[in-house]
């Protein structure tokens, strides 16, 4: 059987002498030493709790404010584990922390007489070691699952709009701010906020907002990050947790941070996903004149930073008609012009397509001509080709309609546009414009005005390929 060391990474070069020091005496140690994370990780630790026969904490106020380290710790407790406290840093209170009343060996300055007196405290505790007990106590849940999720989240390639978008950078904000003094959980939030920004679907005030906080934080000039306020404190939820991230092994936020609250709305997901349950984030929440709008953590943020007992109300979007245009990054003429032709390219194979099967049905013809020395033969596109004509008209308005329309009006980008990887946003908010029924329909009548001769073109060229032939008439003799 082991002895189990729980420690805080920050106070890793102390643990090492004392492990090396437990070694030495003979001790089996096991400590977490890998750069690993997720529910394989904490499974690890725990089988690796169960299995010894006396719990070393390595007591500092790192490690009292470490949130894995306080998990194992209640989790030895729960099995009934003898607890050995070894103080390797200073602690603010002795009488505070959670091993007050248990009498702690000091090894910060350690001498021989320290290692004779850990050596037979550890003999006295595992005298003391009982079976575990039947049933087995609750495991603790897996530290950082928040991180993972956002993670998981942000790597998706699938579309996140900019209600998603904004959501994530407010989780994020939480994050520095329960978990910023924490490096190894700073690190991550950071390598996720790049990882945000360099999305191919990020919105123009997404990333200015999310570089804002990068570039303060490389400066070390931000004490706390930005308040979230009401607009930008919409949750989203992912049902996928795996193992997907690096956590580190001294910080922690609690799941119930991406937990539903009671009473939460559905939500569609992004990309046309099924609906999740929207999470509430427990957090004190500042409007924009800086004023909590809830004053404890046990409140909940819903939608547009409201209650999540209050329903709640669409984001007003400005009028798409009104909004100067913008195009980021910035792009060429011939860029645009390529994109162009991409966008056209499925309205030319569906013209195509209609002007074979009307030509393949043409109706032909022939008719003597003077006096019957030579016989004109000729087409006309029928019914059946017309029809075809027209239903490719209608494929091709429905697809410039959702193309043009909506795809560009909530994306930024027409396909074409997403292929040459640019967008048009709105030049006041950095977004896009929006889709509603006034874009639809002025999308609808620009592309009447090019497809209606397009079609006329293809009836043109497809009787014209039977036109007139003259021929002389074949003599019996």
């Amino acid at each position: 059987m082991t002895v189990f060391v729980s420690y805080s990474s920050r106070d890793r070069d102390a643990v090492k002498s004392l492990v090396q020091n437990l070694q030495d005496a003979d001790e089996q140690v096991w400590m977490d030493q890998r750069l690993a994370g997720g529910e394989a990780w904490w499974r690890a630790i725990l089988e690796q709790i169960r299995g010894c026969d006396v719990f070393v904490f390595a007591l500092s106020q790192n490690s009292i404010e470490s949130k894995p380290c306080q998990a194992e710790l209640q989790y030895g407790q729960a099995l009934g584990l003898p607890i050995l406290p070894i103080q390797v840093g200073p602690v603010d209170s002795m009488q505070l922390n959670p091993l007050g009343a248990v009498q702690a060996i000091d090894y910060r300055l350690p001498t021989p007489s320290t290692a004779m007196r850990i050596s037979a405290a550890l003999h006295r505790e595992r005298a003391r070691r009982h079976p575990l007990p039947e049933p087995l106590p609750g495991e603790p849940p897996v530290p950082f699952e928040y991180l993972i999720r956002l993670y998981t989240i942000i790597s998706n390639p699938e579309y996140l709009s900019p209600r998603d978008q904004a959501a994530l950078v407010a989780q994020l904000q939480v994050g520095l701010r329960e978990d910023g003094q924490h490096e190894a959980a700073r690190n991550d939030i950071m390598t996720m906020l790049r990882k945000l920004r360099d999305r191919e679907d990020v919105t123009y005030r997404t990333r200015t907002e999310v570089e804002a906080i990068v570039a303060a934080i490389d400066t070390e000039s931000l004490k706390q990050p930005p308040p979230i306020t009401t607009d930008t404190a919409t949750p989203v939820e992912s049902a996928i947790i795996d193992d997907a991230a690096k956590a580190s092994s001294d910080t922690m936020a609690p799941p119930e941070r991406l937990a539903p609250a009671s009473g939460s709305t559905i939500i569609d997901g992004p990309a046309g996903a099924t609906g999740t349950p929207e999470s509430a984030v427990p957090t004190e929440v500042a409007n924009s004149t800086g004023t909590p709008l809830h004053g404890s953590d046990q409140s909940f943020v819903d939608i547009g930073g409201q209650d999540a007992r209050q329903k709640p109300t669409a984001e007003p979007k400005p009028p798409p008609s009104r909004q100067k245009l913008t195009i980021l990054p910035p792009t060429s003429p011939g860029r645009r012009v390529e994109a162009t032709l991409i966008d056209a390219f499925p309205i030319l194979i569906v013209y195509g397509i209609a002007g074979a099967i009307a030509e393949y049905l043409i109706g032909k013809f022939c008719e003597p001509y003077v006096g019957g020395f030579k016989t004109v033969c000729g087409g006309h596109v029928t019914a059946t080709g017309l029809a075809a004509i027209v239903i490719g008209l209608l494929v091709a308005l429905a697809y410039s309609v959702w193309n043009w329309g909506y795809r560009q009006g909530t994306t930024g980008a027409t396909i074409g546009k997403s292929v040459m990887k640019f967008k048009v946003l709105s030049e006041v908010t950095g977004e896009p414009v929006g889709s509603d029924a006034e874009r639809t329909i002025k999308v609808a009548v620009l592309a009447l005005l090019v497809l209606l001769p397009l079609s006329g073109l293809v009836i043109e060229a497809a009787a014209h390929i039977a036109g007139p032939n003259y021929h002389n008439p074949v003599h019996p003799y």
